[in-house]
């Protein structure tokens, strides 16, 4: 085989399996990092959100004195209980924003 062809070969060769630039792989890894970062925080920052509001639902419920019926209370502590932030969600809208909005 001819020694031009083969260094020809392998110059190409070297050039294709040429890794990228490090700094492309840094910066792509970092741009991941970020956005993972974010995700993760937004997550918690949610979670905490809502088991917040599920603790102030519960507190208004319980210390609520003005239900209709006498089995309320213990009819939406226990849909609260069960069911967490979606009855918690519901709770508000049907209880304590109608109570807000009636004594305004």
């Amino acid at each position: 085989m001819n020694f031009a062809f083969v260094h020809a070969q392998e110059s190409t060769y070297v050039e294709w399996a040429k890794p990228p630039n490090v700094d492309t792989y840094n910066t792509a890894s970092m741009a991941l990092l970020i956005v993972v970062g974010l995700i993760m925080l937004a997550t918690v920052a949610f979670v905490i959100f809502t088991w917040v509001f599920w603790i102030i639902m519960l507190v208004d419920a319980i210390n609520r004195k003005d239900w209709d019926h006498e089995n309320d209370k213990l009819t939406w502590l226990l849909i609260m209980v069960l069911t967490g932030i979606i009855g918690s969600v519901i709770y508000y809208f049907m209880v304590k924003r109608k109570y807000r909005n009636k004594h305004k």
